[in-house]
Protein backbone atom coordinates (compact mmCIF):
# COMPACT_ATOMS: atom_id res chain seq x y z
CA UNK A 1 0.00 0.00 0.00
CA UNK A 2 1.13 3.55 -1.19
CA UNK A 3 2.27 5.92 2.21
CA UNK A 4 1.64 9.72 2.24
CA UNK A 5 3.68 11.22 5.41
CA UNK A 6 0.56 13.49 7.34
CA UNK A 7 -0.13 16.70 6.20
CA UNK A 8 1.55 16.28 2.40
CA UNK A 9 0.29 17.25 -0.58
CA UNK A 10 0.04 13.75 -3.31
CA UNK A 11 -1.37 13.59 -6.55
CA UNK A 12 -3.57 10.86 -7.96
CA UNK A 13 -3.78 10.02 -11.94
CA UNK A 14 -6.63 8.36 -13.47
CA UNK A 15 -7.10 7.29 -16.97
CA UNK A 16 -10.30 6.67 -17.86
CA UNK A 17 -11.04 3.66 -20.75
CA UNK A 18 -13.78 2.62 -23.36
CA UNK A 19 -14.60 -1.15 -23.60
CA UNK A 20 -11.62 -1.45 -26.25
CA UNK A 21 -8.97 -0.06 -24.12
CA UNK A 22 -8.71 2.96 -25.69
CA UNK A 23 -8.47 6.27 -23.53
CA UNK A 24 -11.60 8.01 -23.76
CA UNK A 25 -12.67 11.13 -21.30
CA UNK A 26 -16.20 10.47 -19.73
CA UNK A 27 -18.99 13.21 -19.73
CA UNK A 28 -18.93 13.36 -15.91
CA UNK A 29 -16.62 12.76 -12.81
CA UNK A 30 -16.68 12.61 -9.42
CA UNK A 31 -14.15 11.76 -6.29
CA UNK A 32 -15.05 10.97 -2.53
CA UNK A 33 -12.33 10.45 -0.13
CA UNK A 34 -12.97 8.09 3.37
CA UNK A 35 -11.27 6.91 5.80
CA UNK A 36 -11.33 3.43 6.34
CA UNK A 37 -9.44 3.28 9.68
CA UNK A 38 -11.89 6.23 11.56
CA UNK A 39 -15.06 5.33 9.16
CA UNK A 40 -15.10 9.18 8.65
CA UNK A 41 -15.36 11.10 5.38
CA UNK A 42 -12.38 13.57 4.31
CA UNK A 43 -13.85 14.42 1.67
CA UNK A 44 -17.58 15.08 0.02
CA UNK A 45 -18.20 13.39 -3.42
CA UNK A 46 -16.60 16.27 -5.96
CA UNK A 47 -17.05 17.17 -9.41
CA UNK A 48 -14.04 17.24 -11.52
CA UNK A 49 -13.81 17.94 -14.94
CA UNK A 50 -13.75 15.35 -17.10
CA UNK A 51 -10.48 14.47 -19.60
CA UNK A 52 -9.17 11.21 -20.75
CA UNK A 53 -6.46 11.51 -18.03
CA UNK A 54 -6.79 13.41 -14.94
CA UNK A 55 -5.05 14.40 -11.83
CA UNK A 56 -6.69 14.23 -8.62
CA UNK A 57 -4.71 16.67 -5.86
CA UNK A 58 -5.22 14.57 -2.25
CA UNK A 59 -4.64 18.22 -0.28
CA UNK A 60 -2.75 18.42 2.97
CA UNK A 61 -6.09 18.31 4.88
CA UNK A 62 -7.01 15.23 2.92
CA UNK A 63 -3.95 13.59 4.21
CA UNK A 64 -4.33 14.77 7.98
CA UNK A 65 -4.00 12.29 10.89
CA UNK A 66 -7.90 11.86 12.48
CA UNK A 67 -7.47 10.59 15.41
CA UNK A 68 -3.52 11.66 16.62
CA UNK A 69 -3.44 8.25 18.54
CA UNK A 70 -3.50 6.48 15.00
CA UNK A 71 0.45 5.34 13.73
CA UNK A 72 -1.24 5.60 10.26
CA UNK A 73 -4.85 5.87 8.80
CA UNK A 74 -6.11 3.75 5.90
CA UNK A 75 -7.54 6.26 3.03
CA UNK A 76 -9.81 5.09 0.11
CA UNK A 77 -10.14 7.56 -3.02
CA UNK A 78 -13.32 6.12 -4.79
CA UNK A 79 -13.55 7.61 -8.24
CA UNK A 80 -16.90 7.85 -10.20
CA UNK A 81 -16.98 8.18 -14.13
CA UNK A 82 -20.44 8.39 -16.33
CA UNK A 83 -19.72 7.82 -20.02
CA UNK A 84 -23.60 7.69 -20.72
CA UNK A 85 -27.37 6.75 -19.34
CA UNK A 86 -26.57 3.24 -17.92
CA UNK A 87 -22.73 3.28 -18.38
CA UNK A 88 -20.69 4.48 -15.52
CA UNK A 89 -17.38 2.95 -14.08
CA UNK A 90 -16.46 3.22 -10.22
CA UNK A 91 -13.06 2.55 -9.33
CA UNK A 92 -11.24 3.17 -5.99
CA UNK A 93 -7.44 3.82 -4.70
CA UNK A 94 -6.48 2.77 -1.17
CA UNK A 95 -3.33 4.25 0.49
CA UNK A 96 -1.84 4.95 4.11
CA UNK A 97 -1.41 8.04 6.28
CA UNK A 98 1.63 8.27 8.23
CA UNK A 99 1.15 9.84 11.29
CA UNK A 100 4.07 12.39 12.29
CA UNK A 101 3.44 13.06 15.81
CA UNK A 102 3.06 16.67 16.66
CA UNK A 103 2.50 18.20 12.92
Amino acid sequence: MNEVPQRTTAYLSVTFRDKNGDAQAPASVQYRIDCLTTGTAVKALTGLTPGATIEIVLSADDNDIITESNTREARRVTVIAVHGAGDEVTGAFDYAVKNLTGV
